[in-house]
This record gives C-alpha cells, structure tokens and sequence, in this order.
C-alpha cells in the first residue's frame, strides 16, 4: 500500500498494529528513505534548518526562545509571544535523544522559515503590517508549488510521523503505574504536529493532532502526573494575542468599528480589514487562563467536591460567553461566510469545552459511558469547527492571488 501527502506517494511497509498516537501518525506508518534530504535554500529565504543546535550537550535560551516563535504564526508579528518557554525547553531536550521529535523539530522551522520568507518577499509592498501578514498566512496555506525549504520541511515531517509510529509499534506495553516512554514521545511529537499543521494552514489536521494528544493525556494521566501537559500548551497557543486583520470585500465595516485598511481590488470592490468582537476575544482569554489555573489545580491533587464546582462554573462562564457571540451576531450585520476571527473564537471556545469535560474522571462504568459519548461528541464539534476554519483560510488565500 502506499500513502499520498501533498500529492508525493511514500510506500508504506507493514508494521504492528498501534493503538496509540495521532491518527495521522497511525496512519502514516512507512519506512522513508535513508538518502540526505537536499537543504538548498535560496537567497531569499532564512535559514533556519541548523541541525547540529539539536545534537549539542546543552540548550540555551537562544534556542529554546527561537523554539517557542515557531509554536505560532502569531509570532509573525514582533511584538507577540508566547508563555511556552518550559515546552520548548522539553521538545528541545526529547529531540537530542529522539528521532521523532528531532525530525518534527527540523519541519517545523523549515515551514516557518518558508512562511516567513513569503511573509517578507511577497505582497507587492503591502505596508499594513495586519493586512500583509494576513494576506501573506492564507496565501501560504493556498499554495500549490514548492520550494527547497517546503520540500525539506515536508519530508521531514513524513519522517517524523514514521518514526513515532514505528516507536510506537515497538515500544513496551504500558503497565498499570506509568506509561511507556512512546508516550511521552507521542505528546511531544503532537505538541510540533499541532504547529506544523497551523503554519501550513490545515486547520483540519491540526484538530486532529489536538484531539489525538488529548485523548492520549487523559488516558494515562492517572499513571503519570509529569506527562507534557499538551492541553495547557493549546490553550497558551489560543490565548496569545492575534493581530491578524480580517478581510471583508465589498462589505461595509459594521457601525463602532474602525477598518484598520481599506484597499481597492480588481472592479472597484472595497477590502476592509478590521478587528471584531475585542470584549468577546478578552472575555474568552479570561475564561482560557481560569482554565489553566483549574488545570494546575486539578494536577495538583485528587478530585475534590471543591474542583468539580469549579468546573461546573467555568463550564457555565463558557455557555453564557456563547449565548453572547450568539446574540451579537444576530444584532450586527455580519459578511458571508462567517469572518475568520469569529470562526477562531468558535474554535478556541469549543477546545476549552473539550479540556473542562475532560478534566476530571468519572465515577463508575455507567458514569465513564457516559462520559465517552459526550466526549465523541464535543471532538467531532471541534473537527468541523477546524475544517470551517480551513476552508476559509484556504478561500482567503485563492482570493488573495498575488497580493
């Protein structure tokens, strides 16, 4: 048999069957060639694929914060970080010894390097910074040729999606206290496939690995309390400020807002690149970072009557800042289709639901049932979220052609 990414078939060698690990990476179980991929880049382009800074004894702050801009395309924009300074020092370390998470590193900064080199040699010299990065992030996830620096970031990740799979195949049965090592492995590797994926823009994937790294986590976190907590590092890739523009063509700014560029385009219509819903977004963060906090609650010790109290509000914070989204899209005039920042807010809110259902255990086979089927039911929400997500994205991009 043999499996096609972005149009190239690898052929795929039987292995075991696994029952752990994402589904892509279960899917993805081939054996890749042992040939040196080609690292040439162009004059234009950053080069950021420095494998040697993986193999060193030590890590240093250089590393780990270059590490951590990768984890998002938000980080596009100078002024925006990330609070995933002790994630990445952990990949960085699993990847000295790792093949997986080395290979997963080596994609992810040649995609990003890729983004940005189509970030700063593209657009026709946009000067809006919102409106480029936004036309720059939806054209690369629209793009359909190649270059050096894709080709080895995709090779790569097929490599590392092969490698955790044939971990995963060979790695000991976990036991009754811990875990096997593989799934330590698998976490990691899904933190880097979640930002891989969000650079390419294939937010259907990126679900994927979401749900796939969250079913892992809860599964063993009784027998580790030390696993990476993927589900904090969503939420903080979520939560990090977005500065990224809309863009409504031919549509009128609603009433109190303030376009941040208004440009022509072929036939007169009107672009307007706008923030929305900023008390929404801020709401949100709030509610994101009492989650985190319940999290660390949660980790901390067993359940209690007092945690899953707090739960329940967190759970009732999030429905009412729904029924809020909900009423301010019925009293404002909105385009059609739904505006990306709103279709990310849907996203952001439906992964906090998921992380809140998730968190405690239930009591009792009927009580775990039970539980199960809710949780089917709120990953499936979360995949179409995501895919509604990527069609826009990939829409966007179409649209924006040479930009």
């Amino acid at each position: 048999m043999e499996i096609v990414m972005d149009g190239v078939a690898q052929q795929r060698a039987p292995r075991p069957k696994v029952k752990t690990g994402c589904a892509t990476c279960r899917e993805s179980r081939k054996g890749m060639g042992k040939a040196a991929p080609s690292k040439t880049v162009t004059p234009a382009m950053p080069l950021l694929l420095d494998e040697t800074s993986l193999e060193s004894t030590s890590i240093t702050d250089t590393d780990i914060a270059d590490l951590q801009r990768c984890f998002s395309t938000k980080t596009l924009f100078p002024t925006v970080t990330l609070a995933c300074a002790d994630e990445a020092r952990q990949v960085l370390q699993a990847s000295q010894t790792d093949p997986a998470v080395r290979h997963a590193v080596f994609s992810l900064r040649a995609l990003r390097a890729d983004l940005e080199a189509t970030a700063k040699y593209g657009g026709g010299g946009q000067s809006n910074q919102p409106t480029h990065l936004s036309y720059a992030a939806s054209s690369y996830a629209a793009a359909t040729g190649t270059t050096p620096n894709r080709d080895y970031g995709l090779q790569q990740y097929c490599m590392a999606l092969g490698g955790l799979a044939s971990h995963l195949s060979t790695s000991p049965s976990t036991t009754n206290t811990a875990p096997a090592p593989s799934v330590r492995t698998a976490l990691l590797c899904c933190q880097v496939f979640i930002s891989i994926e969000q650079v390419r823009g294939h937010f259907a994937a990126m679900a994927q690995h979401i749900v796939q790294g969250l079913r892992i986590l809860y599964e063993h976190r009784g027998r580790d309390q030390d696993l990476p907590a993927i589900d904090v590092f969503i939420i903080k890739l979520f939560a990090a400020p977005c500065k990224f523009a809309d863009v409504t063509r031919g549509v009128p700014s609603s009433a109190g807002s303030t376009p941040a560029s208004t440009t022509g385009s072929e036939g007169g219509t009107s672009c307007r690149f706008r923030p929305l819903a900023p008390d929404l977004r801020s709401e949100l963060t709030r509610h994101a970072m009492s989650t985190v906090s319940f999290l660390a609650s949660v980790k901390a010790g067993p359940p209690t009557q007092s945690l899953q109290s707090t739960k329940e509000l967190l759970l009732q914070s999030l429905t009412t800042w729904y029924t809020s989204l909900e009423r301010e899209k019925q009293t404002t005039e909105r385009p059609q289709p739904e505006l990306l920042s709103i279709l990310f807010l849907r996203f952001f809110h439906q992964i906090l639901r998921v992380v809140l259902l998730s968190a405690l255990d239930s009591d009792g086979q009927e009580d775990k049932d039970r539980q199960s089927e809710i949780m089917d039911t709120e990953y499936k929400q979360l995949q179409r979220i995501a895919s509604f997500v990527g069609e826009q994205v990939h829409a966007d991009g179409l649209k924006s052609g040479e930009w």
